[in-house]
């Protein structure tokens, strides 16, 4: 995907490797995330935008009962090509890492 203009869609599901999320609720380890993902390339880098849908599960701080909550969140994020940039995310050796997008979209959501 190195030419302007390029585009990819994807649909994949990911298996959550750890728990994240709060004390309350977050996303159980072996719990799943579907994302439909959009990769366009950039003169500059990739742009990854994204739909993800999961759910999440705790514990209700006042009555303690066990609960499950819906997740959906929304990103777009460019993944630069030179570290020069004054981009937070780079492509490394032709390939983005998603982990640390998804997981800091679905703890702050």
């Amino acid at each position: 995907m190195h030419r302007p203009g390029e585009m990819r869609d994807r649909s994949i599901d990911i298996v959550v490797p750890e728990e994240f999320g709060n004390a309350m609720i977050g996303m159980k380890a072996g719990s799943e995330l579907r994302v439909e993902l959009r990769m366009e390339s950039l003169h500059d880098g990739i742009l990854v935008s994204a739909d993800i849908d999961g759910t999440a599960a705790g514990e209700c701080g006042r009555c303690l009962i066990d609960i499950e909550q819906a997740v959906q969140v929304e990103i777009q994020e460019l993944f630069a090509y030179s570290s020069d940039e004054a981009f937070e995310y780079e492509v490394h050796e032709d390939t983005i890492d998603l982990e640390p997008v998804i997981r800091d979209a679905v703890v702050l959501s």
